[in-house]
């Protein structure tokens, strides 16, 4: 974890973007420290991704990023503003895709001091050749579905709608440089 978490890092300020230049805009260095600010002071998970999703409309513009809510379900999507360069199943799409949705889990991980459960994702490209990975990373119910050409692709993670009560465990002690990066890894 310790040499992923090197290696993230040394990526993002070879390029002075922590969104790899996957996006139209880069996310420059210290981006996803004012996220993990924006959020720390919210009384429960729910607020928190609430604010992370207005965040990211601002450094992020590219992609929507909403949390819903029904009954005992909840859900976090992720949608395309503007369709992303490439193929629908690129590996930058794909990755673009992968990244936010483990960037923004891992916060919501880290912020409720505790792992969270997905319990499906469905993504908006082909099954890659790596997909079997997924069941370590996200879920075992992960599903994949392209988008016509053209259109948005929205990838929807399911939870258990409980888990938004959750209240935040995190604090500014918490935003050291390892704190900030065991958040994403």
């Amino acid at each position: 974890v310790e040499n992923y978490a090197a290696l993230y890092n040394l990526i993002n300020r070879q390029l002075d973007d922590e969104g790899f230049g996957l996006f139209a805009q880069p996310m420059r260095l210290g981006s996803f420290e004012f996220l993990c600010r924006s959020t720390i002071s919210a009384p429960t998970l729910a607020e928190a991704l609430q604010r992370a999703s207005r965040y990211l409309r601002i450094v992020l513009p590219d992609m929507a990023v909403e949390v819903r809510r029904e009954k005992d379900l909840a859900e976090l999507v992720i949608s395309e503003r503007r369709p992303l360069a490439g193929r629908i199943d690129s590996p930058s799409r794909v990755f673009a895709f992968e990244w936010l949705l483990r960037l923004l889990h891992g916060l919501a991980c880290w912020l409720a001091g505790r792992g969270l459960a997905l319990d499906s994702v469905s993504f908006p490209y082909r099954r890659p050749a790596h997909a079997s990975d997924y069941a370590l990373i996200f879920t075992e119910d992960s599903r994949f579905a392209p988008t016509v050409p053209g259109g948005n692709g929205t990838l929807v993670a399911s939870f258990n709608a409980n888990l938004l009560e959750l209240p935040i465990r995190r604090d500014d002690a918490a935003l050291s440089i390892r704190g900030v990066s065991a958040a994403y890894t």
